[in-house]
């Protein structure tokens, strides 16, 4: 479980595990940099850096790693429609059912065909809204990912990024969901609330209308958009391996900004690997499955 004293980031993505897609990113990032095959962490600030990319077989070799020793195999992109995605305590209630708060509280437009405001019934509170189409893109064969990180272990522990991934972990992403425009709030004070419209009904809300525009009204905490700079979108969610790292004669796990309790629900366990580096460290590397895995074949 996590605490009000634990970063927005992690308590954000513990609260939307109740998703089936895998770790909600608080803040969203580009398709340029996050997508299936890459390589990299999350700091502590929920901020995403790339280390290498599985995709591209000539950078591995340049950085001193190696390539996949089976090729990567794709999924077919799968288009889907959100409705609205908030935190496990957050409830949203039609303002036009029962219109008793004025333009002024909600900060939304009269003109809107629905108006919601959401509520949460704990302390921490979080909406998302998606531009449609979310694009799921990812990779089929865990085994292959997991095979790569135990080769490669030793090189990336050896390089200039070692500090990093010990502090961080190591992430291989293999699934992204990821949309051309995004906006999402989260508060910790209190009970609070957050209001959106929409021009159009939505799924999750009304009818489903894939040409759904939103207006972001007031929020105890603000509103947080991004958009995707084309061809380029916005990842909110993703599910691949995440490996904590423990260096041998540092006594207890650092503890990752990738915790144990936001994964112990969100899928299996990995390999565990063990390996020393060009430096005589050893390091301990526990691997977890993020999000649901993909079936072993293709459908």
């Amino acid at each position: 479980m996590t605490s009000s004293t634990d970063p927005l980031n992690r308590i954000y993505a513990e609260e939307m595990r109740h998703y089936p897609y895998g770790y909600a990113l608080y803040q969203p990032a580009s398709t340029a940099v996050i997508k299936p095959g890459i390589v990299g962490y999350f700091d502590s600030t929920g901020f995403w850096s790339p280390l290498a990319d599985l995709n591209d077989t000539t950078a591995l070799k340049a950085a001193g790693l190696t390539p996949p020793k089976h090729p990567l195999s794709p999924a077919p992109p799968q288009d889907q429609t959100w409705g609205p995605m908030t935190s496990k305590s957050v409830t949203g209630h039609d303002l036009k059912a029962s219109p008793s708060l004025g333009p002024a509280a909600t900060g939304l437009p009269l003109s809107a065909s629905v108006q919601i405001k959401y509520t949460s019934s704990s302390s921490f509170g979080a909406v998302l809204v998606t531009n449609p189409p979310v694009t799921h893109s990812a990779f089929y064969f865990q085994s292959i990912f997991s095979s790569w990180v135990s080769e490669n272990a030793g090189a990336l522990l050896s390089g200039e990024h070692k500090d990093d991934i010990h502090a961080n972990g190591l992430v291989v992403v293999t699934q992204t969901y990821s949309t051309d425009k995004c906006a999402l709030t989260a508060w910790t004070e209190g009970k609070g609330e957050a209001f959106l419209a929409f021009d159009a009904e939505v799924p999750g809300v009304g009818k489903a209308d894939p040409n759904f525009s939103w207006h972001e009204g007031n929020s105890i905490s603000g509103w947080m958009g991004y958009e995707g700079s084309s061809p380029d979108k916005m990842v909110v969610f993703l599910g691949g391996l995440w490996f904590d790292c423990r260096k041998e004669g540092f006594g207890t796990l650092f503890r990752s900004t990738m915790s144990d309790e936001t994964q112990q629900d969100a899928g299996s366990r990995a390999d565990s690997i063990v390996v020393t580096n060009r430096h005589g460290e050893t390091y301990h590397l526990d691997g977890k499955v993020l999000g649901a895995p993909l079936a072993s074949e293709a459908q």
